[in-house]
């Protein structure tokens, strides 16, 4: 079976001491959405979990969202509180994953909590599928759901939150809620060792002499009614291509995850001498340990019934989701029950736009030696947090 999902390819030019160019390929398949045009709601709500194994409740969430949008439904305010606790679990799932598998050295302790939480997510998953059906218009709960529910947001929600924390623990070195704090008082001289900290540190010794390029500006809660406005404005067949391909917003390229998120909340960590990388990692560590206490305060409890919509909204419609890695966007154009246009955008092209994050990060920066630039750029694509695998070679050019 050829890879679907496609792969980043990076070149890297390094001469006398700095980085002269980036040059970003993609082979991520632009028009993923064009495998459901022409097929049924029901068709696609199968084919979605199969073709996506990452953030894969995000991605039927975001499907979700965009078709019952398009059909005018209200979707019942228990409903979205549920999907955004299974939400919340997989982006704990995510998050963690990839800290293991990218930043610190594993063993059979580490990878069975990673497997204890796979395993709550899928009990969840096998018991609450129906919440990741589309809904219609005033569809409700029979009464056996409506009760299965109200104990799910109510006391199981506090239990999975206190097995989250219990899970991760041990690999943070101190309790999920007090990361927050500990990141505010820390500073480069001292010294702490926990497998998912460790990294802060070394980050920060290995590059502490590179100075990057500028921020970008963060993407926009595209969720609010005034952004979706502006994402309806491109509205041609070719205009939704482009902007899912390399987007920009109103001209800008823009940064969504983790960092972008936790940027305001880490000034004080980065006041107190941190090298934007340790930065970068620790606003991962701080989304990833503010979930437990999400869950446990019921975040999505200020969730309202969606708006009914006007007659001439209805047949298209948006789904935007907070996954693990920034904001995915999913829109649909619906004659009757067969869609007849889709486009997905993900956080991956927009962190990882050409003339985008990692591009602005590493244009120009000097580095001691060749090697040091290879394990930038490296290390800065892991902190752009691709949803795909992803290869990097250097070319090195001498002076004459």
């Amino acid at each position: 079976m050829a890879d679907v999902a496609g792969q980043i390819t990076a070149l890297l030019d390094w001469r006398e001491g700095r980085i002269a160019a980036l040059q970003l390929t993609s082979s991520r398949p632009a028009q993923m959405g064009r495998l459901f045009e022409g097929r049924t709601v029901i068709e696609v709500s199968r084919m979605i979990p199969l073709l996506f194994t990452a953030c894969s409740v995000a991605q039927r969430l975001a499907f979700l969202q965009a078709v019952e949008q398009s059909r005018g439904a209200v979707v019942a305010r228990e409903i979205s509180r549920g999907r955004q606790l299974l939400l919340q679990v997989e982006n704990c799932r995510e998050l963690l994953f990839r800290l293991l598998k990218d930043w610190i050295t594993t063993d059979s302790t580490k990878m069975a909590i990673l497997q204890q939480i796979q395993g709550l997510l899928t009990r969840l998953l096998r018991r609450w599928n129906y919440l990741l059906q589309p809904q219609r218009n005033k569809d409700r709960l029979n009464s056996d759901q409506n009760r299965e529910l109200t104990a799910l947001l109510g006391p199981e929600r506090q239990q999975i939150a206190g097995q989250l924390n219990e899970m991760l623990t041990p690999l943070l070195g101190i309790p999920a809620e007090r990361v927050h704090g500990w990141l505010d008082k820390i500073s480069p001289e001292h010294q702490f060792s926990a497998p998912l900290l460790d990294p802060v540190m070394q980050l920060h010794r290995d590059f502490s002499g590179v100075t990057l390029g500028a921020d970008l500006q963060p993407l926009p809660d595209l969720q609010q009614r005034q952004q979706q406005q502006i994402l309806k404005t491109a509205s041609s067949e070719v205009q939704q291509r482009l902007f899912c391909a390399t987007p920009r917003w109103q001209g800008e390229c823009c940064e969504t995850g983790s960092y972008s998120t936790y940027r305001g909340e880490l000034q004080h960590f980065k006041q107190r001498g941190w090298h934007e990388l340790s930065c970068r990692y620790a606003a991962m560590l701080l989304q990833l340990s503010q979930i437990p206490g999400a869950i446990s305060a019921d975040c999505s409890a200020g969730v309202t019934e969606s708006a009914e919509r006007t007659a001439e909204d209805i047949g298209v419609g948006l789904g935007i989701v907070a996954t693990s890695r920034g904001q995915l966007l999913h829109r649909v154009e619906m004659m009757g029950e067969r869609v007849l246009s889709y486009h997905i955008l993900a956080p991956t092209e927009w962190n990882l736009h050409p003339r985008g994050l990692v591009a602005t990060k590493l244009q120009g920066v000097r580095t001691e030696t060749d090697s040091q630039a290879l394990s930038l750029g490296r290390t800065m694509l892991l902190l752009a947090d691709p949803c795909v695998a992803f290869d990097i070679t250097l070319n090195q050019w001498e002076s004459v």
